[in-house]
């Protein structure tokens, strides 16, 4: 990407996608846009693992789980409330056209396959792979893993992310998907860190599941170095874990 915003980019910040961006507000069941309060869009105070929720994972990375933000039911739940929205705005406004899914590896691949199967309007899936963080913080440098499959010039696109961080990874990726000409893109993501936005990044997201504390937060597809994934819910890991002795001793096991 250039060190400027070029014109599509601009474009898409002003106003590309097809629907006005969604933030700390939240869409009801029919699509209309409310005002946030008490909403389930906002985070819940933390809570102690059961002992179930840590028998399924290894006991050397289990005891670093401080806490849950959210339960595999709260999530599912969000979920399956953002495919609906989704699938109303788009069988709404592509009409007889093919919506193109694009979840970001690694991190998005479960929040995007459990939202992609509850869509109701059509839709075909390629994939983002990119890197960007380091531990527990993002880099701020993305590396392009893999190119996409599908052309995406002239096609509906929505972008499917876990978490919206700095935002300066998203806002790469848009750039990216712009310079292809889309008829249209959209950006969901699970939990946005809206207290850790970085003052220059000007992307507005589409649809937003949870606003998330400034915490580093795992499971559900999101991982520390690759550990966690595999687990149904989000929780926050201890800052001991970020150790690095502690690290390379536990890799070391691997």
């Amino acid at each position: 990407m250039g060190g400027g915003v070029g014109a599509n980019f601009q474009a898409f910040i002003d106003g590309f996608s097809l629907s006005p961006p969604v933030l700390s507000i939240e869409r009801n069941m029919s699509g209309v846009v409310q005002e946030a309060k008490e909403t389930p869009n906002q985070v819940q105070l933390g809570r102690k693992p059961t002992e179930e929720e840590l028998s399924s994972i290894p006991p050397q990375w289990a005891k670093y789980i401080q806490e849950v933000l959210f339960s595999e039911d709260q999530i599912l739940s969000k979920v399956k409330e953002m495919a609906q929205v989704i699938s109303k705005d788009y069988t709404e406004s592509i009409k007889d056209e093919v919506l193109l899914c694009l979840p970001v590896l690694k991190g998005a691949t479960v929040f995007g396959v459990d939202l992609i199967r509850r869509l109701t309007c059509p839709y075909e899936i390629d994939f983002l792979n990119v890197s960007s963080y380091a531990g527990t913080e993002s880099s701020g440098e993305v590396t392009l893993l893999s190119e996409l499959q599908t052309n995406i010039k002239g096609r509906h696109v929505l972008v499917i992310e876990d978490l919206m961080d700095t935002g300066l990874t998203l806002e790469w990726l848009v750039e990216y998907l712009l310079a292809k000409e889309p008829a249209s893109l959209r950006v969901a993501v699970l939990l946005n860190k809206e207290g850790r936005r970085n003052p220059k990044c000007l992307i507005k997201l589409d649809y937003v599941g949870y606003e998330c504390p400034n915490k580093f937060v795992i499971g559900y597809g999101m991982d520390f170095v690759q550990q966690y994934r595999y687990i149904p819910y989000i929780g926050v890991l201890h800052p001991d874990a970020y150790k690095k002795p502690v690290v390379e001793e536990e890799q070391s096991k691997l």
